[in-house]
């Protein structure tokens, strides 16, 4: 899996954000365990972007 992060500084007050999570979009296990006999998988997150701005005083 591949994450993708970066962030930018517009002035000494405004800071913007962005994050790409799992960018190659590929199939992966979050957990997975076995209980009983049985097999239990807990599928990850497809590709996700998230993006936002921070203001300091």
């Amino acid at each position: 899996m591949f994450n993708l992060k970066a962030n930018y500084r517009l002035n000494k007050h405004v800071k913007l954000h962005a994050r790409i999570a799992n960018l190659t979009d590929k199939t992966y296990a979050l957990q997975n365990e076995e209980r009983f006999g049985r097999t239990r998988i807990q599928p990850g997150m497809p590709r996700t972007a998230y993006v936002g701005i921070s203001y300091d005083f």
